[in-house]
Formats: structure tokens, sequence, C-alpha cells
């Protein structure tokens, strides 16, 4: 909602009489030359996501800023060389595609605001609304905003970002597969399934990976992109939400003709309990938090995926501010803090695994005998499934792909990396910070 919000301030700018005078006589629906009302309706979406991931994350209540995997996709830009304005702005060419936009232009945002200010950072919207005429103005409107051209910081943050790469440690060794855009990993006792789009063109694959003899397979059809799910019948299904009518979008599980399968409509649907009973967010009633479900009934309030280990379920739930706390059923284990992170798996002896912060990027983690600790030294992992009690197949973030390999486990004495945005000791963030304003609802009584 942060988010979207920022949108409706940065395109609704009308900086002249000009556009304010035709705006009270046409709307914002002209048709003929539609940035004579809204001047900034031109302007790169690398700027435009970017800001409003920027303004998203300093309120006290997440965003994508706290991201390790963001962190570790921009650094993987940034060592390859590949911070440019042409790639930047372009989104159809280039490996993250559209989703750079939120990534590489939320950290040039969060640069700009770190060193000019964010109120500063913020008026450039307002600045090149001004420019009703000819709005393609980004770098005199930077100018304008904070002091300098566009070229100018753009050059400043990519010389910053590629400091920082160079201490990005990446996963060594060939990779199992790859694809171009990424669906989550899932597993059962024996194998571990996930969905490839290895040219970024074709067909998807499912990929399923034997946990015992370390044989792959691949099985190309519709699948629609998503988390697996392995049936009790054997057939595997992915967590999507699709057109199922002209006229209606769901949420549920799909099969390999990308089909619904009747009665997970309005489910995300995680997996099964040894009963069959299944374990899923309930979509309607999860619209301010993600409300899982256990069969018919309510289960708890959680921030993240469930692994399921046997009839245990493992997950993350924000607290107050930024503690975050892993449970075992509804038994707190530990206490991190941040907003990144999510399990992913549990070793014979109990040991559990999960993603989280690292200092450059994102990691694979353990929770073991009252201890936290890191299971590989990579900032680049941000997906992972056990094979066993000493490795485990991860995805790991690349320059130009996304892929999978095969580690082998450490025992690191380190714990999960906190974020701290220099936000954080702005009186602006504690002025929105909502653990500190609770919001009082009104009694309303509707006629």
């Amino acid at each position: 909602i942060y988010h979207e919000t920022c949108h409706n301030y940065q395109l609704n700018a009308k900086g002249s009489d000009i556009s304010k005078g035709l705006h009270s006589v046409l709307g914002n629906g002209s048709v003929f030359v539609p940035w004579f009302t809204v001047p900034n309706i031109v302007e790169s979406s690398f700027l435009l996501e970017g800001n409003a991931v920027l303004n998203e994350s300093w309120h006290g209540n997440g965003g994508r800023l706290y991201s390790g995997r963001f962190k570790a996709a921009t650094l993987q830009q940034a060592k390859a060389g590949y911070l440019t304005a042409e790639r930047v702005y372009n989104s159809n060419y280039y490996f993250l595609y559209g989703s750079h936009f939120y990534t590489l232009g939320g950290y040039y945002q969060y640069y700009l605001a770190e060193n000019y200010g964010l109120e500063a950072t913020n008026n450039y919207w307002q600045t090149l609304s001004k420019n009703w005429l000819w709005p393609f103005t980004t770098s005199n409107a930077t100018r304008d905003s904070i002091g300098i051209d566009f070229h100018t910081a753009f050059d400043g943050w990519r010389a910053e970002m590629e400091a920082l790469a160079e201490n990005l440690a990446d996963v060594e060794g060939d990779a199992i597969a790859t694809t171009q855009f990424f669906s989550p990993m899932n597993a059962d006792s024996d194998q571990i399934y996930f969905i490839i789009n290895e040219s970024g063109r074709g067909f998807p694959e499912l990929v399923i990976y034997d946990r015992s003899s370390g044989k792959m397979v691949k099985d190309a059809a519709s699948y629609a992109a998503g988390k697996v799910i392995r049936l009790a019948d054997g057939r595997y299904v992915t967590q999507a939400g699709l057109k199922t009518s002209p006229w209606r979008i769901h949420m549920g599980l799909f099969d390999e003709d990308a089909m619904i399968i009747d009665g997970t409509q309005s489910k995300i649907v995680e997996g099964f309990l040894t009963d069959g009973s299944e374990v899923y967010f309930d979509v309607p009633a999860s619209y301010d938090q993600p409300q899982l479900y256990v069969g018919d009934a309510f289960y708890a309030r959680t921030n993240s995926s469930v692994i399921i280990d046997g009839d245990d379920l493992y997950y993350f739930a924000q607290g107050e501010g930024k503690s975050r706390t892993m449970y075992r059923n509804r038994e707190a284990l530990f206490t991190i803090q941040g907003y990144y992170s999510y399990p992913s798996g549990v070793d014979s002896r109990g040991a559990v695994y999960f993603i989280a912060n690292t200092e450059h990027g994102s990691g694979l983690f353990r929770f073991y005998d009252g201890r936290l600790s890191r299971a590989h030294q990579a900032d680049t992992i941000f997906d992972a499934r056990l094979i066993d009690d000493d490795s485990a197949l991860v995805a790991v973030m690349g320059a130009d792909e996304y892929s999978y390999k095969r580690i082998e486990l450490s025992d690191i004495d380190e714990a999960p990396d906190e974020v701290v945005l220099f936000v954080e000791d702005q009186p602006y963030y504690r002025a929105a910070d909502p653990a500190l304003h609770p919001q009082q609802i009104p009694d309303i009584t509707l006629d």
C-alpha cells in the first residue's frame, strides 16, 4: 500500500499552471498528448518503481530494501559491470527483466536519499512535472532536485555498488540447472522439485531431483510459474494466480495444463499433513496479514512460507518492529532482527535451516541445539532444500541467470545480519513507525 500510494504522488504531480488548467477541463484522461496533464507518466520505470521501493521501506514496516535477495541481485549486476543507463532503462533485453526496475532502482534511490536527503530525492517528481511541454528531461530535473545531473548521480551510485560487490561471496561449482525466471523450490522425503525456464522463451520445465541418487529429470509442459506441490496421487502441480474465466482470477493449485485443481480456489496450498489435511493460506482472509489454516481451522498468522516436516510446521512471524521469530508449530524457537527470512528444511537431527540476510546479500543459516550458525559462506543463496544432513541444493543469484547448485554444508559461527537503513535514525521514520503509533479504528455504524 505504501508503494502504490507513492505512485499516486509521483504520477499526479502537476508543477505547472498549464497542467493544472488542462486537468480541470480534461481530467487525467487526455488521449491526444497525455503528458500535458500528467507529465511524469513518461518517466522510466527504473525511477518510478525504484522510488516507490525507497518509500515503502522507511515506514517501520519492512520493504524490499531489507531483502537479502535484492541486495545480492544488485551486487551481482555491479560485479559484472552491468550497471549502465542502457541496461537499467530497458527491461526486455537483459536478465532480471522487469524486476530490475524494483531491485536496481530501489538501491539507486536509496543512494540518492542517503546522500542528498529523502525530501530532495522525492521532490524530483514535482520538479519534473513542471516541464509539461517536454517532460523528457531527467538529467535537468535531477540537477534541479539534488544539485547534480542524472549521469553524475548514477556514476556515484555505480561506484559505490561496485565497491560493495568486491566482497560478495558466490557459490562455486557447476549448475545442475538454470532459469531466467525463478519459482520457489519444494521437497518431500525423497525428491526436490521446481519449475525452470532456461531460455525464458520456451515451455516451462518441471525439474525433479532424486535426493538419494542425485539423478535429475525434466518434464516440459504448460506449468504455471510457482512453487511445486506434490499431490497424494503423485501429480505435480504449482501454486499460482491465473484467470480461471474471462472475469475471474483465482489463486490456487494448477495442473500441468495450467488448469485449476477444483477445491483449491482462493487457497495458497503449502502442502499436506500425514493425514492428508491441507496446509494453506486463506487468500480472502489474508488482506492485511497472511492467515495460515490447517484443514478448515485457522492455525496462525505468519509472515513467511511454511515448511512441513511430518506433522510439524515451521514458519516465521513478525513481532513488534524488526523482531522476527521462527516457530515450530506454536512453539517459538528463536528470534532475529529483520524482515527477510524463511524456512528451508529440517534435517534428521532436528536442525532447522532457513534463508536470511548476510552482510552482502542472502545466505543459508541453521538453528540447532539453541545455537545459530551459518551453513555456507556464499552471499548469493536465496532458496535451499536439504539433500541430506551434509548437503543441500540451493538457488543462486547470478548476473545473467538463476542457477541451482549442490553445496556441502558448513558450520560457520555467524548469525544472520541485521539490515539497518539510514532512515531508521531519522525523525520521519519514528513518526511513521506503526509500532509507535497504533492506529485507532473508530466504531462506525452503517445505516
